[in-house]
């Protein structure tokens, strides 16, 4: 449950074709180095999980920007910023559902709607934490709303179908007893 977006590199300068090769292989990073980042972002992690004082201390916003959406969106909470946009309420709806507050984390995604209708992954993140609270007939609702979003001939369009139609049949009718 997360919305990330790449980031793009800046454009190099042409190289003449007998540097290039040479040139490929300092551009890629080692692998001790990308060990040595994924450590780094690690132990990050760690001191964010003591709080945000402890890890601006040692790192400032050095590796923020490493972070996962909803990690970001949890430290600017900290900092006292209010969400502004579907994106902010997507990744606290993200937050919540991470920590099984399914309430709390369907209304940051109805919120998300409400402000961008065509946000499908809210949608399909609401979808879910309906379903956890067994609110089945929105959940279904939802279901049907995230399936308009997908070419009809996919997988993922028959998967939704076949999974709408399981819960339909687990969902009692007014007046039976199921």
């Amino acid at each position: 449950m997360s919305s990330g977006k790449t980031k793009q590199e800046p454009e190099e300068r042409q190289k003449p074709a007998a540097e290039g090769k040479s040139q490929e292989k300092e551009s890629q990073p080692s692998q001790p180095q990308e060990n040595l980042y994924k450590r780094e972002l690690e132990r990050y992690r760690a001191h964010l999980q003591r709080g945000f004082e402890p890890a601006y201390k040692i790192y400032g916003f050095t590796l923020f920007h490493s972070l996962l959406p909803e990690e970001k969106m949890e430290i600017f909470q900290q900092l006292g910023f209010e969400p502004k946009n579907p994106e902010d309420f997507f990744n606290l709806g993200c937050i919540a559902a991470k920590k099984e507050d399914y309430a709390k984390a369907c209304e940051h995604f109805r919120k998300t709607i409400e402000l961008a209708e065509d946000f499908e992954q809210a949608y399909y993140n609401l979808a879910i934490c309906l379903e956890h609270l067994d609110m089945l007939k929105d959940a279904i609702e939802n279901w049907q709303i995230y399936y308009t979003f997908l070419n009809e001939d996919s997988s993922e369009a028959l998967m939704i179908t076949k999974h709408i139609e399981e819960l339909k049949e687990s969902t009692p009718v007014k007046g039976s007893k199921k």
